[in-house]
C-alpha cells in the first residue's frame, strides 16, 4: 500500500482542474460527494468527501487509465482506509511529483460510511510538459470515428514531422483534416488507405515559432466489420530532430498515445452509440416482420448471443426498455426466469 501511494500521488497532482469533479450517489444518507482538487500554491492535490455517515470507516480506491485506456493497476493502483469525522467528512492529500506527466484519467471509488452501493469520481488529467497526444474516442464494427493530434504546453516550434500509428488491417485512415495553426501543412494525398506509419508533417510560413496549442489535425477513419470489441491503440511518434524550433534546436514533446474503444451498445439495431430506445425496438420488430428496406446493425440486435436474430431477442429488448427486474442490462444470453 505504501508504495503505491507515491505513484497515486504523482498522478492525482497532475490533474489541471478548473474547477472540482463531483460525483453522487444514490441511496446514500445525505447525498455524499467526492471532489478531486488541486491546490497550486504548495503543489498538492486533494480528495475531499463530503456528507458521509458521521465517524464512519470509508474503504477508499483511486487508479490511474493512461490515455487509450491501458490500465497499470500494479504501479497505479492505490487502497486505503479512512474514517469521517462528525460532519461525514475525509480529506486525503498527495505530493506532486513531475515524473509522469502524459495526461489521462484518474478514478476514485469510496465504499463504507453508510453508502447502499460504491461511490465513483473521475478526473481528466492534463499534461504539464510539451506533449503531444491523439484523444480516445469510441466507435462499432464497421463504424466511422475520428480522433485529433493535440498539442500541450507548446514552447514553440518551426516543423514538426510525426508518425501517425495505427492497425491498418483493422482501420482505414480515410482522410486528414489539418487545423492550420501551424503554417504550412504537407500530410500527402492518398486515393486508397494508406499504411502506418503514416507521415504528418508541418513547416511554418515565417521565422516565427508556431505557438499554437490544442487540435493540429483530426483523423478520420473507418473500423473494419470485422473488428472485435476492445479498445485499440493510435498514437505518435517521432525521431531526434522531427520538432525543431526556428533556431534548428530540437524541441522536446512527451508522446501521449489515444485510441478507439470498439464497442456493441447491444438493443441500438439504428447502430450509433447511444442507448436503445423505443425506436429500436420498432426498427427491430420492423425487420423482424420483413418489411422492405429495413436495414440493422445486426450485432446489436443479438441480444441473446446466440448468433441469430429472432423474436426472442425483440421480447427481451421490449422486457429491457420497460425496465423489468433482471432484463436492465444487456446483453442477456439466457432469459431469466
Amino acid at each position: 500500500m505504501k508504495a503505491t501511494k507515491k505513484a497515486l500521488a504523482l498522478i492525482l497532482a497532475l490533474a489541471m482542474l478548473a474547477g472540482t469533479i463531483s460525483a453522487m450517489a444514490t441511496g446514500a444518507p445525505n447525498d455524499p460527494s467526492l471532489v478531486i482538487t488541486t491546490v497550486m500554491e504548495n503543489g498538492a492535490v486533494a480528495v475531499t468527501g463530503a456528507d458521509f455517515a458521521a465517524e464512519s470507516n470509508i474503504s477508499f480506491r483511486a487508479f490511474y487509465t493512461a490515455p487509450g485506456g491501458r490500465l497499470d493497476l500494479s504501479d497505479y493502483d492505490y487502497i486505503d482506509q479512512y474514517r469521517t469525522d462528525a460532519a461525514g467528512g475525509f480529506q486525503a492529500s498527495y505530493a506532486t511529483s513531475k515524473e509522469f506527466q502524459i495526461g489521462g484519467t484518474v478514478t476514485v471509488v469510496v465504499a463504507g460510511g453508510g453508502l447502499a452501493a460504491p461511490l465513483q469520481a473521475e478526473a481528466t488529467i492534463l499534461p504539464t510538459l510539451p506533449t503531444v497526444a491523439v484523444t480516445n474516442t469510441r466507435a462499432r464494427p464497421g463504424g466511422e470515428f475520428s480522433v485529433d493530434v493535440v498539442l500541450y504546453n507548446n514552447p514553440g516550434i518551426a516543423s514538426m514531422r510525426l508518425f501517425l500509428e495505427f492497425d491498418d488491417e483493422l482501420f482505414t485512415l480515410e482522410s486528414v483534416e489539418d487545423a492550420g495553426v501551424l503554417g504550412g501543412a504537407f500530410h500527402y494525398e492518398f486515393e486508397e488507405s494508406p499504411a502506418s506509419p503514416y507521415t504528418l508533417y508541418w513547416e511554418t510560413d515565417s521565422t516565427q515559432n508556431a505557438a499554437a496549442n490544442g487540435a493540429v489535425a483530426k483523423l478520420n477513419f473507418t473500423a473494419s466489420e470485422s473488428t472485435r470489441v476492445a479498445p485499440y491503440v493510435i498514437g505518435v511518434s517521432y525521431d531526434e530532430l522531427d520538432i525543431v524550433n526556428s533556431d534548428e534546436k530540437a524541441v522536446d514533446f512527451r508522446v501521449a498515445s489515444g485510441g478507439v474503444n470498439v464497442i456493441i451498445v447491444y438493443g441500438n439495431v439504428s447502430g450509433t452509440l447511444d442507448d436503445p430506445s423505443s425506436a429500436d425496438s420498432v426498427l427491430l420488430t420492423r425487420y423482424l416482420a420483413n418489411w422492405p428496406g429495413i436495414v440493422i446493425f445486426k450485432p446489436a440486435a443479438d441480444v441473446d448471443l446466440d448468433t441469430k436474430i429472432t423474436p426472442r431477442d425483440s421480447l427481451i429488448l421490449r422486457r429491457h426498455l420497460a425496465k423489468w427486474d433482471n432484463y436492465l442490462t444487456l446483453p442477456i444470453p439466457l432469459i431469466q426466469n
